[in-house]
């Protein structure tokens, strides 16, 4: 897992590559690239990131220092490593069991919470679970987050942690016609 002081240590790599396309470091970039990786390279740790940084300056680049340019090289780099590993090696079980739940959990539109916040306090948890229905109000399908603001009380950043109050209605309908 990538660290601050991994993603520091990254910084510095690659302003010694070219300081003119890497971002200058502050607790807000630290914080957001932490975020990233956290969310898009789970699996990745500082040797990933530090030959990703190698691998992108393989070749001159005339834009900026995206943290998407070196998590996309570092599960390329964390797979090709898991590709060399022998099929009965303990790590490789283990990582291929994370990505079939993993997937097993996002094809069944479960990587939200299951009682996601209906955003009103007025409405608390039912047990039921919005994302089983479609919502009435913008139009997200089933098993995916509500995607346009709106909810009373809830800012637009949270929206994908809550559902629209009509999505709940239906869901009630649909669950107490079952």
């Amino acid at each position: 897992m990538i660290t601050s002081d991994d993603i520091l240590d990254a910084l510095t790599k690659a302003a010694a590559y070219d300081t003119q396309h890497t971002p200058k470091t502050s607790s807000m970039l630290v914080a957001a690239w932490l975020e990233h990786f956290g969310r898009y390279a789970p699996d990745a740790d500082r040797d990933d990131l530090l030959a990703a940084v190698t691998e992108y300056h393989r070749e001159p680049r005339d834009r900026m220092l995206q943290p998407a340019d070196l998590s996309g090289i570092a599960r390329a780099i964390r797979r090709d490593q898991l590709d060399r590993e022998p099929l009965d090696s303990p790590r490789r079980i283990e990582l291929e069991a994370k990505a079939e739940r993993k997937a097993a959990i996002d094809k069944l539109g479960q990587s939200w919470p299951a009682e996601p916040s209906t955003g009103r306090p007025d409405r608390p948890r039912t047990g039921i679970n919005p994302l089983s229905v479609r919502c009435p109000f913008c139009g997200a399908d089933a098993s995916r987050p509500c995607t346009i603001g709106g909810v009373p009380g809830v800012k637009r950043a949270d929206i994908r942690k809550t559902a629209h109050p009509s999505r709940v209605d239906a869901a009630q309908k649909a669950m107490a016609a079952q």
